[in-house]
C-alpha cells in the first residue's frame, strides 16, 4: 500500500522541458501558475544548454542539493512539472508536502489542492482517478479533511471500485481491519481481508497481512497466526525481502520462530544475502535505540550515522538524530552526528 503507519507494510519518468525553437538558451525564469496563482521559479541557467528535467529538480529538493548554485524551493519543482500538461508529477509532489506537512510559499498544502492539481489537465487515460483514489485512501487512514469533511471508508472503497483498482481496496480493507475501521457500519474481520485479497490473487498480500495479524496478536479463522506459519507462506513465494522484515520485527518484540529466540545477528546475516542495505541500517538503529548487541557490542548512534551517510539516506538520519535529541534530554551529542 501507499506510505501509511502499520508496523510491518513498506506495500513514469519525468517529462524534458526543451528548448524552445529557434532560441539559443532558456529564458531567464519559468512561470506558471498553481490553483489559478501564478507560481514564479527563479532557477537561472544563463548560458547552458543543458534542458531541465522535472525529477531532477525535485530529487534537488528532497536531497536539499542547490541547483545552479541556490535553493531549490516547492515553487521551483512545481514550475517546471506545470510545464508538461501531460504529467501527473506536480499533483504528486503536492501530495507528498501536504502528506509530510510542508510548506509552499508559506503556506501549508491542503488535501482540496492536491485534488485540484490532479484534476488541472486530466489524462485521456484516466490514470488521474486512480491517483485521487489513492489519495483519499491516505487521507482517510491519516484523518485529512477534504472540504471541510472527513474522508469515510465508504468513500475511498467507492473510488477504488469506480477505477478497478482490485489490489488496493483490498489493500486498503486490510488498512481499515488493523485500525479498526468500520466499512458500511460494520467491523471488517480479518477472514474478510484474506478473501478481498484471495479474490485479486494476492498471495504477498496475504502473507503481508498474516504478518500484521500474528505481530498484533489477531486471530485468523478463530486461532492465532504463529510466526513459523508466516515465514513458510514467505518462503513459499519466494519474498526474501519480506521474511528478513518479519523475522527482524519477531526479534525486536521477542517472538520465536521454531520455538528458538532470533537473535540481531541472524536478522544482520538475513538482510546481508538479499542486499537490504537501508533495511539493515533501520534494524541497526533499532538495536542501538534498544540497546541490543550486534556481534557482542552495543550499536553506538555514530555507527548508525554511518550507515545512513554511506547509503546516501539523509531523511533517514536525519530522524534518527532528531530523535536522538529528543530521546538523550539535553545531553551532549557528539558534533559529527548532529552536523550536516
Amino acid at each position: 500500500m501507499q506510505a501509511t503507519a502499520s508496523a510491518y507494510y513498506h506495500p513514469g519518468p519525468a517529462s524534458r522541458v526543451d528548448q524552445q525553437a529557434g532560441s539559443s538558451r532558456f529564458p531567464d525564469r519559468f512561470e506558471s501558475t498553481f490553483n489559478g496563482k501564478r507560481v514564479t521559479s527563479h532557477l537561472y541557467y544563463r548560458g547552458t544548454a543543458i534542458p531541465l528535467d522535472g525529477k531532477d529538480v525535485e530529487d534537488a529538493f528532497w536531497e536539499k542539493k542547490p541547483l545552479q548554485k541556490r535553493k531549490v524551493t516547492p515553487a521551483d519543482v512545481l514550475t517546471v512539472y506545470g510545464m508538461d500538461t501531460s504529467s501527473l508529477r506536480s499533483g504528486f509532489f503536492l501530495q507528498k508536502l501536504c502528506l509530510r506537512n510542508m510548506r509552499c510559499n508559506r503556506r501549508k498544502i491542503t488535501p482540496d489542492q492536491v485534488i485540484q492539481e490532479f484534476t488541472r489537465m486530466p489524462d485521456r487515460n484516466h490514470k488521474y482517478k486512480l491517483a485521487i483514489a489513492r489519495f483519499l485512501d491516505e487521507c482517510c487512514l491519516r484523518r485529512l479533511p477534504l472540504h471541510g469533511q472527513q474522508v469515510t471508508p465508504d468513500a475511498v472503497v467507492k473510488g477504488y471500485q469506480a477505477t478497478g483498482a482490485a489490489l488496493s481496496l483490498a489493500r486498503f480493507i486490510a488498512e481499515c481491519c488493523l485500525r479498526r475501521r468500520p466499512l458500511n457500519g460494520q467491523p471488517i474481520t480479518p477472514e474478510m481481508v484474506v478473501k478481498c485479497f484471495q479474490a485479486t490473487w494476492a498471495p504477498l498480500g496475504i502473507a503481508r497481512f498474516k504478518a500484521e495479524c500474528c505481530l498484533r496478536r489477531l486471530p485468523l479463522n478463530g486461532r492465532p497466526v504463529t510466526p513459523d506459519e508466516v515465514v513458510k507462506d514467505f518462503r513459499a513465494i519466494g519474498a526474501t525481502l519480506e521474511e528478513a522484515r518479519f523475522k527482524a520485527e519477531c526479534c525486536l518484540r521477542h517472538l520465536p520462530l521454531n520455538g528458538q529466540t532470533i537473535t540481531p545477528d541472524e536478522v544482520v546475516k538475513k538482510y546481508r544475502s538479499v542486499g537490504a542495505t537501508l533495511e539493515l541500517a533501520r534494524f541497526k538503529e533499532a538495536c542501538c535505540l534498544r540497546n541490543l548487541p550486534l556481534n557482542g557490542q552495543l550499536v553506538t548512534p555514530d555507527v548508525v550515522v554511518r550507515e545512513y551517510e554511506r547509503g546516501g539516506w539523509w531523511r533517514e538520519r536525519n530522524i534518527f538524530c532528531s530523535h536522538l535529541r529528543l530521546s538523550t534530554r539535553g545531553s551532549k551529542i557528539p558534533a559529527r552526528i548532529t552536523r550536516k
